[in-house]
C-alpha cells in the first residue's frame, strides 16, 4: 500500500553535500553548488529589484574623485616689478609657498576660488584625509565650486543631496544639480539624470527621457551608461526588448573594464541567452570580473571549476575562489564552501567548518543557507542536534518564500519535531512549497489527501498531486500512482497504467516499486504472467533493500 511517511529520503545528503551547481535561470533540478545571484533585475520606481532576470539600473554615483597630484591649477598671478626704482626696499619675511598637491596648497587654492581645488578639498573633508571628517564642510566646498558652473562639483553636490550626506536628503535638489552638470556634457551627470528619470526620483518618472540621457552618456563611452543601456534593452524599458542589442552594450562596457558588465556577459554566455552558449567565454568573463573583486563572479568561477564547466573539473581551484568570495561576505560562496567542507571535496572533510560557513550565509538572510542550517540542526551535523533551532531556521527560510524551507517546516509540524504536532499547519506549509513546483512537497500533498492527514481524504486530489510529482520523476509519487491505478482509487482501475508507473519508479531503483512490478509479473496484471521476470524484479528489490540498510 502507499506510504504515508513524509519522505525525507536522502535530502540532507542531496541538499547539503551533493556536488553540483545551480545556474540561475538556466538549470533544472536542485543540485548543490549555486551560481551567485547576479542576473540583472528590472528596477522599480525606487530602483530596486523585481522578478525580471536582469539587474537593477544602478544608483547614481558621484563623479570619480580627482587626483590631488598633477591636476591642480597653479596660481598664475605674478607681482610686477617696480619700474625706475632706485632703492631696494627692505625685504619682509615671506610665508613659505605650499608644495603643490599638499593640503595647505589645496586649501590656499580653494580659498582663492579655484573650483577644482574646492572640489578636491570637499572630498578631503568627506573622507577625513588630514582633517577631521566633516560632511557639512564637504557640502560647503562642493557648493562653492558648483556655483562657478564646475560640472564635476555640480554632479558631486547632486550626489550628496541624493544620499543625504551633510544635508537633508532631497531628490529634487539632487536632480537639479545633476541636470546642470549634464547640460555641460558631463557623462557621469547625464547617466545620473537618466537614473533620476528612470526611478522618478526628484523628477516625474519618464523611461523614454531616461533612455535619452543614458544614450548621451554612452555615446561618450561612459561604461556605466553602456551597461545600463544593456539592462534597458534586456528588459524592454521604453524600447523593444532585444537581447542581441543588450549584449552589444554589455560588451562595449565590459571591454572598458566595467565589472558588472563583465559578470553579466559571463552569465549570458553561460545561459546562451541573446548569444551563442559558450562555457569557455563564460569562464573568461567571470575571471575578468573576479579579478576586479566582484564576489558573485568569484563564486560563479568557483562553481565552473566545481562542475567542470568550461574548465577541467578542479575542486581545489573551486575551493580557492569560493574562499576568496566567502571571506568578502558573499553568501552563496559561503554556502558552497560549507558544502565542500561537508563533503570533503577539494578539502579535508570538516563538518564543523561546514556548519560555520553555512551559518555565516544564513545569518546574512540567504534563505537557501537558512534551510541548510536547519537541516544541520535537525540531523546534528557539525552542530548539536536541536529541533527548536532547526525549526527557527526553517521558518526564516520559509517566510522568505523558499520552497525547501516551506516543505521542511511543514514536515516538522507533521512529525512534531521542535514544535507541537499540527497537521493543518503541516498542510499549509507543504502546500506552499508544492505550489512552487517542489516535487517532494507535491508527493506529500498527494499522500495527505490519500490518507486524510490534516485534510479530508480525497483520492481525486491525491491523484492530481501525485501526477505533478511523478511528472518530475519523483519515485514515491510514481509508485503510489501505480497503487492507485491498481486499486482503482480516484481513477478507473487500470493495470497497464499501474505497471507503467511502477516501472518508472523501478527504473530509478526504488525498492517498493521493484517489489510491486515483480508482483504484477507474478500475477499477470497489466503484463503477461512471467515468473522469470517476477524473480528478476524481486531479486533487484532485495538488492536495493540491502543497500538501503
Amino acid at each position: 500500500m502507499a506510504t504515508t511517511r513524509m519522505n525525507r529520503g536522502t535530502k540532507i545528503i542531496v541538499v547539503v553535500f551533493f556536488l553540483a551547481m545551480i545556474f540561475v535561470g538556466c538549470s533544472t533540478g536542485k543540485p548543490d553548488f549555486e551560481i551567485a545571484e547576479g542576473n540583472l533585475k528590472t528596477p522599480s520606481d525606487s530602483v530596486t529589484a523585481s522578478a525580471e532576470p536582469f539587474k537593477e539600473v544602478p544608483e547614481a554615483l558621484p563623479q570619480n574623485k580627482p587626483t590631488l597630484d598633477g591636476k591642480l591649477k597653479k596660481n598664475q598671478a605674478t607681482i610686477p616689478k617696480a619700474e625706475q626704482q632706485l632703492d631696494e626696499p627692505e625685504k619682509l619675511p615671506q610665508k613659505p609657498t605650499p608644495k603643490p598637491g599638499s593640503l595647505a596648497y589645496i586649501q590656499e587654492q580653494a580659498t582663492e576660488g579655484d573650483p577644482q581645488a574646492q572640489t578636491n578639498l570637499a572630498w578631503i573633508f568627506y573622507e577625513g584625509r588630514g582633517v577631521t571628517k566633516d560632511l557639512q564642510k564637504a557640502v560647503k566646498w562642493f557648493r562653492l565650486a558648483a556655483k562657478q558652473e564646475y560640472a564635476i562639483a555640480q554632479n558631486d553636490l547632486g550626489w550628496m543631496y541624493q544620499e543625504g550626506k551633510g544635508v537633508l536628503r532631497n531628490h529634487q535638489t539632487a536632480a537639479h544639480w545633476y541636470r546642470k552638470a549634464a547640460d555641460q556634457n558631463l557623462a557621469d551627470a547625464q547617466h545620473n539624470v537618466g537614473l533620476a528619470y528612470f526611478g522618478g526620483r526628484g523628477v516625474q518618472k519618464n523611461e523614454e527621457e531616461a533612455v535619452k540621457w543614458f544614450r548621451l552618456a554612452a555615446a561618450q563611452e561612459y561604461s556605466k551608461a553602456q551597461f545600463t543601456l544593456g539592462v534597458v534593452y534586456a528588459n524592454g524599458h521604453s524600447v523593444l526588448q532585444n537581447m542581441e542589442t543588450a549584449v552589444l552594450w554589455f560588451q562595449r562596457a565590459a571591454d572598458q573594464g566595467e565589472v558588472e558588465a563583465q559578470h553579466q556577459l559571463g552569465q549570458l554566455y553561460l545561459s546562451g541567452k541573446g548569444i551563442s552558449q559558450d562555457y569557455e567565454k563564460a569562464v573568461q568573463w567571470f575571471r575578468k570580473a573576479a579579478g576586479q573583486g566582484q564576489t558573485k563572479a568569484q563564486t560563479n568561477l568557483g562553481a565552473m571549476y566545481a562542475n567542470g564547466t568550461g574548465v577541467p573539473q578542479d575542486f581545489t581551484e573551486a575551493r580557492r575562489w569560493y574562499h576568496i568570495a566567502a571571506e568578502l561576505g558573499e553568501p552563496v560562496a559561503q554556502l558552497n564552501l560549507g558544502n565542500l567542507y561537508g563533503s570533503g571535496t577539494g578539502v579535508r572533510k570538516n563538518v564543523k567548518t561546514a556548519a560555520l560557513w553555512i551559518r555565516k550565509a544564513a545569518e546574512q538572510g540567504y534563505a537557501e543557507a537558512q534551510d541548510h542550517l536547519g537541516l544541520l540542526y535537525q540531523e546534528g551535523i557539525g552542530v548539536t542536534k536541536n529541533y527548536e533551532e532547526a525549526v527557527k531556521w526553517y521558518r526564516r527560510a520559509a517566510e522568505q518564500g523558499n520552497a525547501d524551507g516551506q516543505f521542511d517546516l511543514g514536515w516538522v509540524y507533521q512529525e512534531g519535531l521542535g514544535v507541537p504536532k499540527d497537521e493543518p499547519k503541516s498542510v499549509t506549509w507543504i502546500r506552499k512549497a508544492a505550489r512552487q513546483g517542489h516535487s517532494l512537497a507535491q508527493y506529500n500533498m498527494g499522500a495527505m489527501y490519500a490518507f486524510g492527514l490534516g485534510v479530508l481524504p480525497d483520492d481525486t486530489k491525491a491523484i492530481e498531486w501525485y501526477l505533478l510529482a511523478a511528472a518530475q520523476g519523483q519515485p514515491d509519487a510514481q509508485n503510489n500512482l501505480g497503487m492507485m491505478y491498481r486499486e482503482g482509487r480516484g481513477v478507473p482501475q487500470d493495470y497497464a497504467e499501474a505497471v507503467k508507473y511502477f516501472r518508472k519508479a523501478a527504473d530509478q531503483g526504488f525498492s517498493r516499486a521493484l517489489v510491486n512490478l515483480g508482483q504484477m509479473y507474478k500475477e499477470g496484471l497489466g503484463v503477461s504472467k512471467d515468473t522469470a521476470q517476477a524473480k528478476k524484479w524481486f531479486r533487484l528489490a532485495r538488492k536495493a533493500l540491502s543497500q538501503e540498510g
